[in-house]
């Protein structure tokens, strides 16, 4: 009883700084980091109350009305993975990523039925793009990348897209928003606000892109554009997809020149966990937000369930057993 109490004070106490504040339009969620885990882990009870979160957003509705058995499994084994994890050792704590990765896919709804489309892009979009590229690597214009820790390793280099033509780089987003727009079935593809288009990305022999969400607020569908592979013939296909789509299904996708790939970025996670064979792999990628959309990063840290720093299995509800 007594620590109920504790419990209540806090929650009391977090309740009225969330006033002052403000909280999200989603979850709910205060709009401030909090000060200490005891009221994070008051907040995740208050708004969720169990893991994963009944419900998805934006709309509230029922998570498990949305989830096959297949993307269920495969986010069991996500979490699995998060909890092997060790932890922090240096600046930056990646099972706490991992965690807030899982948080972000338990809370995101579907916009699709599998969470991704194949498809091509404007053949005289794609010509331009490539003449450019082409030209600028013919010259060797280009700047080295590295790696980012715990999702890429391999080399990179790298050609800024505001480098084309003003005229062809809105070209470019405009084909890509009305597929994206098209795909999930949003009327007005203006409705689909372009936020960030990165690129043109060169990813160089040996490279690997582990699986993993895009950023929350922003980033919620998006395309991957194929510029051009350069591989020995024979060589592997460097796939790029998910072990598991919504519908439960894998997904890989042999993604070539001119070619797209349509994803729930901050849903479904997403990769080329296979090493690259050849000499370069040229991506452009583009994020784009929903008219409806409205999750924040502080719906994802008030997410994370109290016991996310525990190595051990969750033990699974006796319905399961």
């Amino acid at each position: 009883m007594a620590v109920d109490v504790v419990a209540l004070l806090l929650l009391t106490a977090c309740v009225r700084a969330a006033d002052a504040v403000g909280v999200t339009a989603s979850t709910g969620s205060p709009r401030e980091y909090p000060s200490s885990e005891p009221e994070r882990v008051a907040w995740f009870r208050k708004l969720h109350g169990q893991w994963p979160p009944p419900r998805t957003y934006p709309g509230g509705l029922p998570r498990e009305e949305s989830e096959s058995p297949g993307w269920r499994r495969h986010m069991e084994d996500f979490e699995a993975e998060a909890r092997s994890l060790a932890p922090a050792s240096g600046e930056h704590d990646w099972r706490w990523e991992r965690w807030l990765e899982l948080a972000q896919m338990r809370l995101a709804k579907n916009y699709s039925a599998k969470g991704w489309m194949h498809t091509r892009l404007d053949s005289r979009v794609h010509a331009g793009v490539l003449g450019a590229w082409q030209e600028a690597s013919s010259k060797s214009d280009l700047e080295d990348e590295g790696e980012v820790g715990f999702y890429i390793s391999g080399d990179r280099e790298f050609w800024d897209i505001d480098n084309l033509e003003p005229g062809l780089h809105a070209r470019l987003i405009t084909d890509v928003q009305a597929r994206l727009a098209a795909w999930v079935g949003i009327p007005d593809p203006t409705d689909l606000q372009p936020h960030a288009a990165y690129g043109l990305r060169s990813y160089l022999n040996g490279s690997v892109l582990k699986p993993h969400v895009d950023l929350v607020t922003t980033h919620v569908l998006s395309a991957i554009y194929c510029v051009e592979v350069r591989q020995p013939e024979g060589s592997e296909p460097w796939l790029v997809g998910t072990e598991v789509d919504f519908s439960g299904q894998p997904a890989w996708v042999d993604l070539r020149d001119g070619e797209l790939f349509l994803y729930e970025s901050a849903k479904l996670p997403h990769g080329r966990p296979t090493t690259f064979v050849g000499t370069r792999y040229t991506a452009i990628f583009m994020h784009f937000e929903p008219p409806d959309w409205n999750l924040e990063n502080y719906d994802r840290v008030y997410a994370v369930p109290p016991d996310y720093d525990s190595r051990r299995p969750r033990s699974p509800p006796a319905a399961e057993l």
